[in-house]
């Protein structure tokens, strides 16, 4: 995903990284404890993250930082998708589940 710039890598590593599409300089690194193999979603200035940790977290987009994590009961396997500031995805048991 591409936002103002700045390009958001996610991966089987188990990191999200924040890279200038510019200039290619890594801006911040955040470890989650499962790989991220869905594409993550934007809302505001929060990028929302699902992980195979079945986490679904809320990164400040400038610096990484942790704003908020939801705890869910399996590994997230559908991209997260927002609307009216509400962030929802798919667990791997189908269920849908919001922050």
């Amino acid at each position: 995903m591409i936002h103002d710039g700045i390009v958001y890598l996610v991966g089987d590593d188990a990191r999200v990284r924040a890279v200038c599409e510019r200039t290619g300089e890594t801006l911040w690194e955040v470890e989650t404890e499962g790989s991220v193999r869905v594409r993550p979603a934007m809302v505001g200035e929060i990028l929302v993250v699902g992980s195979d940790d079945g986490k679904l977290y809320g990164l400040n987009r400038v610096d990484g930082a942790e704003v908020w994590r939801c705890e869910l009961w399996s590994p997230v396997s559908g991209a997260p998708a927002v609307a009216s500031g509400v962030a929802a995805c798919r667990d791997k048991r189908g269920a849908h589940l919001g922050r």
